[in-house]
């Protein structure tokens, strides 16, 4: 085998590791623990034939205090922020500060923070995305946040993030929490 078909023998299996990691990565791969709804659940937040805006947007108000779909739905431990780069953004996590872990997951759950606007966007379009870890140090939760409009992309679902858009204040205080380098190590 000459030297040159070694070398894209090499660069080929290299690409192929690269891709199947940045794969697993992003897909938390066998490192997270979601708590997703049912299909019950999944059906009831859904828009229903012949509902108004009004008894739609009364769904999702009844669950805003409902501790059972505060963001992640499990005791968090740790939060990791991300820049959503492609690949690189693997090498760019911080952590937060442990004495902001109570006002970040506040911050997540206010329904001052959001607002009924629907959105339109791709979680490719975010700057960053911040994983939440419970106390086996598994993927409990994820948000995608595009800081310019003020998009958020949960998972799990919470009913308090709504449709996925940010309130003004809402923007300020996450821009804030999320762009602060003092809050991250």
């Amino acid at each position: 085998m000459s030297k040159v078909s070694k070398f894209y023998w090499i660069a080929l299996i290299i690409l192929w590791l690269t891709a199947m990691w940045y794969w697993a990565d992003d897909n938390d791969y066998y490192r997270d623990n979601f708590r997703y709804m049912t299909k019950e659940q999944k059906l009831y937040f859904n828009w229903q034939n012949g509902e108004s805006e009004e008894d739609f947007k009364n769904k999702y108000r009844q669950h805003f205090n409902d501790t059972s779909f505060f963001f992640p739905r499990q005791q968090v431990v740790q939060i990791k922020r991300f820049k959503n780069t492609p690949l690189l953004g693997l090498f760019t996590g911080k952590s937060l500060k442990h004495e902001k872990l109570n006002e970040f997951l506040s911050a997540c759950n206010d329904t001052l923070n959001y607002n009924w606007a629907e959105t339109t966007w791709n979680e490719s379009e975010a700057q960053y995305y911040v994983r939440f870890y419970n106390a086996n140090n598994q993927v409990c939760g994820k948000m995608y946040l595009e800081l310019t409009d003020g998009n958020v992309e949960a998972s799990p679902f919470c009913p308090v993030t709504r449709f996925g858009s940010l309130s003004p204040e809402g923007l300020k205080k996450m821009n804030d929490l999320i762009t602060t380098d003092a809050n991250w190590q």
